[in-house]
């Protein structure tokens, strides 16, 4: 166990030597200086025992005093108490590493955590780091989603609360009082999750339903859906996980033909919007239009109504631009804001396509950077007061992008 710490005396009263991190048996592994002395006859106990430790682990265990008295105090033996120091140093030089402060956990912390699993149940526990300083549960909503809950605890839990991280549109954070334990933390999520099923119901119906481009596979957080309306226009809408039902923001994006009608019936029928409906009935029904569905005549991920939503850049075949600008404020006219876009931690990052070829028999779109680039090379390509005039690279008809 410590084969470099032996007695200094028949009856073990005092011990000296080296011990190395729990976590380390290499021959070469660190090696710590350390005397135990004054220890009762018997050694049963240790209280009333003296440490004393070389500079290098002194300087690992700075700040530690009282928890190193107080173990001392409570171990049942000689033995455990090394065993425990090892487990300590192990987490001190981890936290020293990685250029944090080593906080060791109590044996009460311990017990507090394993107490308080068996009553939440080890049929949540998704995973438990090896000191259990998080913790991670899985449970379920009315609807048969599973959701996950991080659990992170400070040295000094339960007095102080856990940090908590999950996968939701909006901050989740318990109610904490002295008597609050991980079960009711649990509790508080499921509550919270029932609130938010409407949110959710919303956008998997919509996702079964629609064409949707983007995100490809949506976390729960998400809070926005881009959806493919035909004749290269596309819809981005955003919803308010408080009050699901309301109309959400709307941007409408293409060439300006496909666009202009779906802004004007969207101006007219504003009132239309119904709370109790989906989300797919309600866009219908605003923008007077059919949404295309994800199986056009049955044939699954048509490849023509793909190439109709106008996904991706004509030039670079991605929707983001990679490595590209952020996206710019689209141009007037194609685009109705109520309020305002996604947020960027929904929207992803990189330039997506906002100019649009409006020949009818196009309508190709294009990130504003690679069509600049287009034109840029191209000889027939006039500029006017910092705009690029020239021809689509499908169709030849007149395009233009700001440079």
């Amino acid at each position: 166990m410590a084969p470099l710490l032996i007695p200094l005396d028949p009856s073990y009263t005092s011990v000296e030597g080296f011990i190395a991190p729990a976590d380390d048996r290499s021959p070469d592994a660190a090696r710590y200086w350390l005397r135990i002395s004054s220890i009762p006859p018997g050694g049963r106990s240790l209280r009333g025992a003296h440490l004393d430790l070389g500079p290098d682990l002194a300087a690992l265990m700075h700040g530690h005093d009282m928890l190193l008295k107080s173990r001392m105090k409570e171990s049942p033996g000689l033995v455990s108490f090394v065993l425990e120091l090892r487990s300590l140093l192990s987490q001190a030089l981890a936290s020293s590493s990685s250029g944090g402060s080593a906080i060791p956990r109590t044996a009460d912390f311990y017990s507090t955590i394993k107490a308080e699993l068996e009553c939440v149940g080890w049929s949540k526990v998704v995973q438990l780091a090896d000191n259990m300083s998080s913790l991670t549960l899985r449970t379920e909503d009315a609807a048969g989603r599973t959701h996950q809950l991080t659990l992170t605890f400070p040295a000094s839990f339960p007095a102080a609360p856990p940090a908590t991280n999950a996968d939701l549109p909006r901050q989740f954070t318990p109610i904490w009082r002295p008597q609050t334990r991980i079960r009711d933390v649990l509790a508080q999520f499921e509550s919270e999750l029932e609130r938010l099923q409407r949110f959710w119901d919303l956008f998997d119906e919509l996702d079964a339903s629609a064409w949707v481009i983007e995100p490809t596979a949506p976390s729960r957080s998400c809070t926005y859906r881009r959806v493919a309306l035909g004749s290269h226009a596309t819809l981005v809408l955003k919803i308010d996980p408080v009050d699901p039902g309301v109309l959400p923001e709307i941007h409408i994006m293409g060439a300006d033909r496909a666009v202009d009608p779906l802004l004007g019936a969207l101006r007219a029928n504003r009132g239309k919007w119904q709370p109790h409906c989906s989300l797919k009935t309600n866009l219908e029904s605003v923008l007077d239009t059919t949404l295309p569905s994800k199986h056009a005549d049955g044939d699954a991920e048509d490849a023509s109504l793909a190439g109709d939503a106008g996904a991706a850049c004509a030039i670079c075949y991605n929707y983001r631009r990679p490595g590209g600008e952020s996206a710019a404020a689209p141009e007037e006219g194609h685009m109705v804001v109520d309020g305002g876009g996604p947020g960027d931690e929904d929207s992803g990052t990189g330039e997506v396509p906002e100019v649009y070829c409006d020949n009818a028999a196009c309508g190709k779109p294009f990130h504003k950077a690679c069509l600049r680039e287009w034109l840029t090379a191209e000889p027939s390509t006039r500029q006017s007061l910092g705009t690029l005039f020239g021809a689509c690279p499908y169709c030849t008809a007149p395009i233009a992008v700001m440079k």
